[in-house]
């Protein structure tokens, strides 16, 4: 900004001159005779010149203008002869005239190897930088080559062009006849951006397209204008470039001003100032905007971090309430299950009992007789025995439900398998009696860190799923696999049925809450999804799903922390 400011100031300085005269001529041009001789005998010399090339030159209404026109008029006025207009409507027919020797000079040309060929140039008498003109959205230009897969403007039959076509091969170049044709293809997008002096595409986009292009790079390459003529005049070159150094510095200056800054009035201080703040004021007032929305937005997001906490902490209560109802759930399986095995055992005391009873009550046994006391007594043996068999397998079930509901605290280092033999302790006596054949594939047996009960949980939840499965659709020869192994150096635990598969339209959904394939009555369609939950949120491991050919398989991969 302080650039800019800088820059408004020295243009508006700089603008004095714009109103001046200009400097006298020097009368003083040191001919010799041969020269002399020669100008009087040409009397007059013609030019042709680019119509369309401003600041530097331009045809308007028939007349030749620009920076170029004023340095012809000292040369002119230095020479004593008139330097008259050949008009032509592009620069290309100017170049075909002077090869035709229509003209005898072009006032402001580069030197070319090309045209070197055809043609004498004086010493440079005003030199540019090139640069490349994109628009204001594109990015900073480092190096023309790393634009090699956009398209790059030029204009046709230039010098400048013809040295960048040959040091940039690998650029895509378009050469177009006029410099504002060509800023229009930029603006047009139909061209990435364009190259030329910095005189002249400073001027176009300041006059054309203030709002729209930008200078986005300055190459390392410049224009170095001179006045071309014939190789045939070397006497006029030298004439030429005797009063080329004639024009002071001071002129040079005043000509270009003339020209390049005439878009800057001479302002006062005043004036300058308030320039400056209409510059300024609304980058102030973008600035102010800019820290009250930071303000806004930083309000925004604490109001949005707390909202955003809270929703976290009620999506845990859910989970946990979920999870809550889920365990009384698989509670009640788990009473159903033991009220399910208790009844053997119970019936097979119940039953020694009154076998007892009968035979003392029948007198089947004569407690006198001592032989028929001992048959007797090795009877109540049997019985007690027997009693006492049940009773130690309602006191392991016990167990196994007491295990099952004691919530873990703590993370522990397991075998993978402890959690499958309880979970089949609780229910293969379920799984034999509705036929349920289990095959059980035990390859490995590393010690893992879960909650052993929850992992019960999943897999007391997985086979009862099949075993529902297996009476829902009247499967024959119904067999469960339990299977662990190593994939890829983790613990894997599968569990697979032959009970026909889930369907694919079904299968995306068995892992969401409340979704179940079961009447209300066998289950809430909570099993799978607090399944997953315990797995992939408790333990970091993986539980998914996968068809095979004749059922379903589910694995539980516990990630390898070595």
């Amino acid at each position: 900004m302080i650039f800019f400011f800088t820059l408004f100031l020295y243009a508006a300085n700089e603008s004095t001159t714009i109103n001046r005269p200009l400097e006298k001529v020097s009368s003083f041009l040191y001919l010799t005779d041969q020269e002399k001789q020669f100008l009087q005998e040409k009397k007059e010399l013609k030019m042709c010149v680019n119509p369309h090339w401003m600041p530097y030159e331009k045809i308007e209404a028939g007349k030749y203008t620009g920076i170029s026109s004023d340095y012809i008029q000292h040369i002119s006025t230095l020479i004593k002869i008139p330097i008259h207009l050949v008009a032509t409507k592009t620069w290309s027919e100017s170049l075909a005239l002077f090869k035709d020797h229509q003209c005898d000079i072009l006032p402001l040309v580069t030197s070319s190897p090309s045209r070197a060929s055809f043609m004498n140039f004086t010493k440079p008498y005003f030199t540019s930088p090139l640069v490349v003109a994109t628009l204001n959205d594109k990015s900073f230009v480092s190096d023309l080559s790393k634009l090699k897969e956009q398209k790059i403007g030029l204009l046709r039959n230039y010098a400048s062009s013809e040295l960048l076509q040959h040091k940039y091969l690998n650029v895509n170049f378009v050469q177009v006849d006029t410099l504002v044709e060509g800023l229009e293809k930029v603006v047009n997008g139909e061209l990435y951006g364009f190259v030329d002096s910095l005189t002249t595409i400073a001027y176009q986009i300041q006059k054309r397209f203030p709002t729209q292009l930008k200078i986005a790079a300055q190459l390392h390459e410049e224009v170095a204008l001179s006045i071309g003529l014939h190789k045939d005049d070397p006497l006029l070159l030298g004439i030429l470039n005797k009063s080329v150094d004639l024009v002071k510095d001071d002129t040079k200056k005043h000509i270009v001003n003339d020209w390049i800054s005439v878009k800057f009035d001479r302002p006062d201080l005043e004036s300058s100032i308030q320039a400056f703040w209409k510059i300024i004021s609304p980058i102030l007032l973008l600035g102010i905007l800019l820290i009250i929305s930071h303000y806004v937005l930083r309000q925004y997001n604490k109001r949005l971090k707390k909202q955003v906490h809270l929703n976290i902490e009620a999506l845990r209560e859910k989970d946990e309430m979920l999870l809550q109802k889920q365990r009384m759930a698989a509670m009640g399986e788990m009473l159903s299950l033991i009220a399910h095995q208790w009844r053997q055992p119970l019936g097979a005391i119940n039953s020694a009992i009154m076998g007892i009873n009968i035979k003392i009550e029948s007198g089947r046994f004569d407690l006198n007789d001592p032989v028929e006391q001992k048959k007797f007594l090795e009877y109540l043996k049997r019985k007690h025995n027997g009693i006492i068999d049940s009773v130690q397998y309602l006191s392991t079930t016990t167990d196994d439900f007491r295990n099952f509901f004691n919530p873990n605290k703590n993370k522990e280092l397991t075998p993978l398998v402890a959690p499958i033999e309880n979970a089949l302790k609780v229910i293969e006596h379920s799984l034999r009696k509705n036929g349920i054949e289990i095959i059980k594939e035990m390859q490995i047996n590393p010690e893992v860190t879960m909650y052993p009960n929850e992992i019960m949980q999943v897999l007391l939840n997985l086979l009862k799923n099949s075993e529902y499965n297996f009476l829902d659709k009247k499967i024959q020869d119904p067999i469960i696999s339990i299977e662990t192994f190593y994939q890829q150096k983790n613990s894997v635990i599968r569990i697979c049925d032959n009970g026909s598969g889930i369907p694919k339209e079904i299968a995306k959904k068995v892992f969401e809450p409340y979704f179940s394939t079961k009447e209300e009555k066998h289950g809430a369609g909570l099993g799978l999804y607090m399944s997953k939950v315990m797995i992939e949120e408790h333990h970091d491991a993986l539980l998914h799903m996968v068809n095979q050919d004749r059922g379903v398989c589910f694995e539980i991969i516990f990630k390898n922390t070595d």
